[in-house]
């Protein structure tokens, strides 16, 4: 029997937090923590609503000892809006003079006041990072 669409809705939402959390997921993982048994179904969904997953092989070893692969799904890390903006204005300001402190800090090019937050360490501008 096919799921409802709501519980195909609650089942991509639910793996999309997992993954804007920054953690990946197999689908074993999928199934035991979310009770979907077709998590490349619920992958296609959210890609096909312009989300990017991306996807590897990753060795395991079966109940009988055995390895074998299976597929496991991630998203690149996304800065929240408010982070991408602060961004933004640095860059406007500072990026053509070389500098790149909101990836590496500190650069070693710096010419302005102090150093902006490294956003690479600051967990709260991601999304799905600790606020």
């Amino acid at each position: 029997m096919k799921g409802t669409d709501s519980s195909k809705s609650t089942q991509c939402d639910q793996i999309l937090a997992h993954l804007s959390a920054g953690k990946p997921i197999t689908p074993l993982q999928a199934l035991n923590e979310y009770g979907c048994m077709r998590l490349g179904a619920r992958i296609y969904d959210l890609r096909k609503t312009g989300y990017t997953i991306n996807s590897q092989k990753i060795e395991v070893t079966d109940r009988d000892g055995k390895k074998c692969f299976v597929a496991e799904y991630s998203m690149p890390r996304q800065l929240t809006p408010d982070a991408q903006d602060e961004r933004d204005d640095f860059n406007e300001l500072y990026a053509g003079r070389g500098c790149t402190c909101f990836q590496v800090a500190p650069c070693t090019f710096c010419t302005h006041e102090g150093n902006p937050v490294n956003q690479a360490e600051d967990e709260t501008a991601w999304v799905g990072g600790d606020v």
